[in-house]
């Protein structure tokens, strides 16, 4: 009985993991007081419950990816139907695609980089980040809502989209 019970704690705390990091609550912000990371709590959880750590560990993996590959393909779809709609072209479609997954690709170095910066310096890096970002989507003529889809930004689904009106942020 408390293996059941234990597991379905287990699934319920990989479930609210993958959460923030769909929402995409970094380690860096997490670890500069706001509140516990993915590895204390999988510490935690095999403590309480007398499970093996790597097991637990290793929901929490699993869980991850598959909100990641669920993600990935919800975004994909939605570039598509853009794509369909005449919004971008497949050869826009297809830079999109590969300068996220260059994005995705040095985001835990960048966090990492970042999180021995102090808050001026995050947000002026952070800064330049995105005006080279918007250089790259200007020169090739991409909307940068298609870059932030999925991203917490005004994306398709996060207050965007083509008929968005443009947010102060934005301007």
């Amino acid at each position: 009985m408390q293996r059941k019970t234990a597991r379905l704690l287990l699934t319920a705390a990989a479930v609210t993991i993958s959460g923030a990091a769909v929402l995409r609550v970094s380690p860096a912000v997490l670890a500069h007081g706001g509140g516990m990371t993915s590895d204390d709590l999988v510490q935690k959880i095999a403590q309480r419950f007398s499970l093996n750590e790597a097991d637990v560990q290793a929901v929490f993996d699993e869980e991850r990816a598959a909100r990641d590959q669920e993600m990935q393909t919800r975004l994909e779809e939605e570039l598509q139907s853009q794509v369909d709609n005449g919004e971008l072209t497949t050869a826009q479609k297809d830079a999109i695609t590969a300068k996220r997954q260059e994005l995705e690709a040095a985001r835990s170095s960048k966090m990492e980089e970042f999180s021995s910066l102090s808050q001026e310096e995050r947000k002026a890096a952070m800064e330049q980040e995105r005006s080279e970002l918007e250089a790259w989507a200007e020169s090739n003529g991409i909307d940068m809502k298609y870059l932030m889809m999925g991203r917490g930004g005004k994306g398709m689904h996060h207050g965007g989209g083509p008929d968005a009106a443009e947010s102060p942020a934005d301007e």
